[in-house]
């Protein structure tokens, strides 16, 4: 049972409440259920690491950058107790099959990006971004990309101008910008204060497995155990 509301992507506040109803015939403490899910989330985030050693991305594939667990700058910001100090998240996803990466980044520098996106993504594979500076000269008009010396087909849209382009609908990055959206809701609505990796791992295992390969994958890990 506490495996099947794990793989529901239940907190275990919410797993436990589930325990603790007029309907369910036992009861089990929450110590246990964190005890448990902690198992099944580390397992979760080995299936996670598993993959930033393998996965290679290629066709058309979105890169964009986001920041979490910013602190509000906010009258009661010195009252206010942040666990989690802010962390720069680097996204890849492949917009036909939708595979896709997070990996997480000291700061969004040009050595950082870079060496990820060789990493992660086929050089024959068309990229697109926003205009970073890291992946576009500014200074330039018209804009010129930094990432063709690299061998990639680039295309880049002007957040400041628009969020799809308007002569070339296909120039967008709205693909990661959802894949975005759909992890901080995750995180927020497991109100995530710590181990914020340890999550995103658990939300990508969600993700990139059906139930069924889900179980198979922890009931093998514990096995071989």
């Amino acid at each position: 049972m506490l495996l099947i509301l794990f793989l529901e992507n239940k907190s275990p506040t919410q797993a436990f409440s589930s325990f603790n109803n007029p309907f369910f015939a036992s009861s089990i403490t929450k110590n246990t259920i964190c005890k448990y899910f902690k198992l099944f989330g580390d397992i979760a985030f080995s299936f996670y690491q598993q993959k930033l050693r393998s996965t290679f991305l290629s066709g058309e594939v979105e890169v964009d950058e986001t920041v979490m667990f910013r602190i509000k700058k906010t009258r009661a910001r010195r009252k206010r107790n942040c666990r989690l100090k802010s962390i720069w998240l680097l996204g890849m996803i492949e917009r036909k099959e939708k595979k896709f990466i997070v990996v997480p980044i000291t700061s969004r520098n040009e050595s950082n990006l870079i060496v990820s996106l060789l990493k992660y993504v086929d050089c024959e594979s068309t990229i697109y971004t926003d205009c970073y500076s890291v992946y576009v000269n500014n200074r330039r008009f018209p804009k010129v990309s930094r990432l063709i010396d690299y061998g990639f087909n680039h295309q880049f849209i002007d957040h400041s101008v628009e969020f799809v382009s308007e002569q070339f609908t296909h120039i967008h990055t709205n693909t990661i910008e959802r894949l975005w959206k759909s992890i901080k809701t995750d995180l927020r609505n497991k109100k995530i204060t710590r181990g914020y990796l340890k999550a995103i791992g658990r939300y990508f295992f969600h993700k990139c497995l059906t139930k069924e390969q889900q179980i198979t994958f922890i009931r093998d890990y514990i096995n071989l155990c």
